[in-house]
């Protein structure tokens, strides 16, 4: 009760449906820091509101919510928060909390540093001008690789004769490969990877020796992720 008091005091401009804020905060630590950021410093909340016009699918990049999240901050602090999960269309990290999980906490992108998600870490990065949310498979020295994953939309069809009515979200996704300041995009490909990583025709040929002597194939990400761990 005492939670939920200074929740409704600082969230007084606010509009928050339910009595129960247990699925906001895990530890006594994001307790102090996260009900005072959803106030003033990381980000807005607001409640959830289901439009009109239905396409099949989810936004949303997780199947469900059932996700912690602990977020690194640009100001050295650290929010350990559940019921995680990114908005795909919006680009934005968001928490669902209240009673009934009505209620949407958003993210300020310019006051998050990394999130750890599971086993998966996310970041923002810039990828053609735009800050984007995406997961980092690797960082090491100079070098790291980032999947960005975003939503297509395949248009359904007046046609009767068709069985696609609805318009339907369809999640994709890009490979980066980051050298020093430089992001590149890269594809499972042979000719892309010996392209974006080698800087000499030397090199180029010593990827295609490793990855023949160490049996590894180019249409696989933990191939390139272990050729990368060498650099």
């Amino acid at each position: 009760m005492r939670n939920l008091m200074i929740v409704m005091l600082l969230f007084s401009s606010f509009y928050i449906k339910g009595q129960d804020n247990d699925n906001v905060i895990l530890n006594n630590e994001a307790l102090k820091m996260g009900i005072y950021a959803i106030n003033t410093q990381y980000g807005s909340s607001t409640w959830v509101n289901n439009p009109s016009r239905s396409i099949e699918g989810s936004v949303f990049l997780f199947e469900n919510w059932s996700n912690t999240g602990v977020f690194h901050t640009r100001d050295k602090k650290e929010l350990t928060l559940k019921s995680i999960n990114i908005n795909l269309s919006a680009n934005i990290f968001v928490a669902r909390f209240g009673k009934g999980l009505d209620s949407l906490f958003t993210f300020d992108s310019n006051k998050i540093g990394k999130v750890r998600i599971g086993k998966s870490s996310f970041k923002f990065v810039n990828i053609d001008g735009q800050n984007r949310i995406a997961e980092e498979l690797l960082n090491v020295e100079d070098y790291a690789l980032y999947k960005y994953t975003f939503l297509g939309i395949i248009e359904g069809s007046v046609n009767p004769m068709l069985s696609r009515k609805s318009d339907k979200y369809v999640k994709k996704s890009q490979l980066y490969f980051q050298n020093e300041e430089i992001l590149t995009e890269i594809k499972l490909k042979k000719k892309s990877i010996l392209k974006v990583v080698a800087q000499s025709e030397e090199e180029r040929k010593s990827i295609e020796r490793f990855y023949k002597k160490n049996k590894l194939s180019f249409k696989k990400i933990e191939s390139l992720k272990k050729y990368l761990t060498t650099l």
